[in-house]
Protein backbone atom coordinates (compact mmCIF):
# COMPACT_ATOMS: atom_id res chain seq x y z
CA UNK A 1 0.00 0.00 0.00
CA UNK A 2 1.03 3.47 -0.71
CA UNK A 3 0.40 6.97 1.01
CA UNK A 4 0.45 9.75 -0.56
CA UNK A 5 2.15 12.61 1.87
CA UNK A 6 1.12 16.26 1.33
CA UNK A 7 3.37 18.98 2.51
CA UNK A 8 2.70 23.09 2.93
CA UNK A 9 5.34 24.97 1.66
CA UNK A 10 5.41 28.29 0.24
CA UNK A 11 6.56 30.06 -2.77
CA UNK A 12 7.25 33.50 -4.10
CA UNK A 13 6.27 31.90 -7.59
CA UNK A 14 5.14 28.84 -9.35
CA UNK A 15 8.39 28.29 -10.95
CA UNK A 16 10.47 28.37 -7.74
CA UNK A 17 7.56 25.83 -5.98
CA UNK A 18 8.09 23.54 -8.84
CA UNK A 19 11.88 23.80 -8.24
CA UNK A 20 11.79 22.74 -4.43
CA UNK A 21 8.97 20.22 -5.05
CA UNK A 22 11.34 18.45 -7.75
CA UNK A 23 14.36 18.93 -5.40
CA UNK A 24 12.46 17.69 -2.14
CA UNK A 25 11.21 14.71 -4.42
CA UNK A 26 14.99 13.71 -5.26
CA UNK A 27 16.30 13.64 -1.90
CA UNK A 28 13.30 11.40 -0.98
CA UNK A 29 13.59 9.28 -3.82
CA UNK A 30 17.45 8.81 -3.37
CA UNK A 31 17.65 8.24 0.42
CA UNK A 32 16.16 5.57 2.93
CA UNK A 33 14.09 6.31 5.27
CA UNK A 34 16.65 5.85 7.96
CA UNK A 35 19.14 8.58 5.72
CA UNK A 36 15.93 11.12 5.34
CA UNK A 37 15.92 11.01 9.13
CA UNK A 38 19.43 11.33 9.70
CA UNK A 39 19.71 13.91 7.55
CA UNK A 40 16.92 15.96 9.21
CA UNK A 41 18.52 15.78 12.11
CA UNK A 42 22.06 16.41 11.05
CA UNK A 43 20.67 19.92 8.99
CA UNK A 44 18.60 20.77 12.20
CA UNK A 45 21.73 20.46 14.54
CA UNK A 46 23.91 22.19 12.24
CA UNK A 47 22.30 24.56 9.64
CA UNK A 48 25.35 25.81 8.35
CA UNK A 49 26.37 22.13 6.74
CA UNK A 50 24.92 22.77 3.35
CA UNK A 51 27.64 25.83 2.75
CA UNK A 52 30.10 23.89 4.14
CA UNK A 53 29.74 20.93 1.58
CA UNK A 54 29.49 23.08 -1.09
CA UNK A 55 33.08 23.87 -0.63
CA UNK A 56 33.52 19.93 -1.70
CA UNK A 57 31.38 19.60 -4.77
CA UNK A 58 32.14 19.78 -8.30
Amino acid sequence: MLYEVTIGIEAPNEQQATEITQALLGIVNNLSVADLKDLAKLLKENPGIVQKAKKYLG
